[in-house]
């Protein structure tokens, strides 16, 4: 398992674990999710997120997220633009 493997793995196991709290600092891993799946494309970033959490429902969850958070983020800046 290569680092961007591990870093994966371990976002979205924080990830898991800040949605059961209910906790705000879940956001910080989504959009680091978000930011691999950008550098990585697609593809990578959906093969390596279903390897990592081991059922493709619950890596299309977690896709749903980031999908979520970054049409919200789009909608801030066009918003800030202005």
């Amino acid at each position: 398992m290569g680092a961007v493997d591990r870093a994966i793995a371990w976002h979205v196991g924080a990830l898991a674990i800040r949605l059961e709290l209910g906790v705000p600092e879940a956001i910080t891993d989504i959009r680091r999710l978000s930011a691999h799946r950008a550098a990585l494309g697609p593809e990578r970033f959906t093969d390596l997120l279903t390897e990592a959490v081991g059922d493709a429902g619950q890596a299309e969850f977690v896709m749903s997220l980031l999908d979520q958070a970054d049409a919200a983020a789009e909608a801030d800046n066009a918003d800030s633009a202005e």
